[in-house]
């Protein structure tokens, strides 16, 4: 999926992701799906690294990163023409999700505009990570 919209020249990706650096997020994410030590934190890490390594290789597409500490409920997927939403189980353990899908429509008051500003809220609290500031604690 993200790999054909790399495809899109003059367009851009937004990417928000749990920063691997918000110890206390990450402690619980680990601890709510079974895992032990650095897991989530190398693999949001590895993550990032592939992204920038992505937007070099598809320089057309601008590919923006971006790291946030506040503790995730959901995951979402914007974009042109939808919104998908896939919330996470309480209990700990990897079960299946819900997964909502909200389609764009001209209304103001519409479930995928108020998904996109959530969106854009959300980068204002978050760090955006490039190849200039990758070396800051980002580790591979």
């Amino acid at each position: 999926m993200f790999r054909s919209r790399f495809n899109h020249k003059n367009k851009t990706t937004n990417i928000v992701l749990l920063d691997p650096k918000a110890n206390d997020s990450i402690s619980v994410l680990t601890r709510k799906n079974g895992h032990q030590g650095d897991y989530y934190k190398n693999k949001i890490n590895d993550f990032i690294y592939e992204l920038i390594a992505e937007q070099k290789k598809y320089g057309a597409h601008r590919i923006k990163v971006y790291v946030h500490k506040l503790y995730t409920t959901m995951a979402v997927v914007l974009t042109d023409k939808y919104a998908m939403v896939s919330l996470y189980r309480i209990s700990p353990g990897k079960d299946d999700v819900p997964h909502f899908t909200f389609g764009k429509k001209q209304l103001d008051n519409c479930e995928y505009n108020k998904i996109n500003e959530d969106i854009k809220k959300l980068i204002l609290y978050s760090k955006e990570i490039n190849d200039k500031n990758i070396n800051e604690g980002y580790s591979k």
